[in-house]
């Protein structure tokens, strides 16, 4: 349920009970990924997909961005996309 409305996730999409769309089940790596085949630099792509958002929700000041005093939460990976390092509060998971 999503604001109120039963939303169903089946063959890669995602509809409320009137067959609308209702969102996407793309993962973030997955759209790095497709982002990057696209010839976006990750540089770019890490501000749409951290910091933009934290603009948009208003939580810039704390999240992101990699800056003294931030939340530190963060997942680092290879050129191939692989995931090789996670931290959430500064913490290694």
């Amino acid at each position: 349920e999503i604001w109120g409305e039963k939303v169903s996730v089946a063959g890669g999409k995602t509809q409320n009970e009137r067959g609308s769309i209702a969102g996407s089940v793309i993962t973030m790596l997955d759209a790095f990924k497709m982002f990057q085949s696209l010839g976006i630099s990750p540089s770019e792509i890490s501000k749409m997909a951290s910091l933009n958002p934290a603009r948009l929700l208003g939580i810039e000041q704390t999240h992101g961005s990699i800056k003294v005093g931030k939340r530190a939460d963060l997942v680092a990976i290879d050129e191939n996309g692989n995931i090789k390092l996670v931290l959430i509060g500064g913490k290694k998971i």
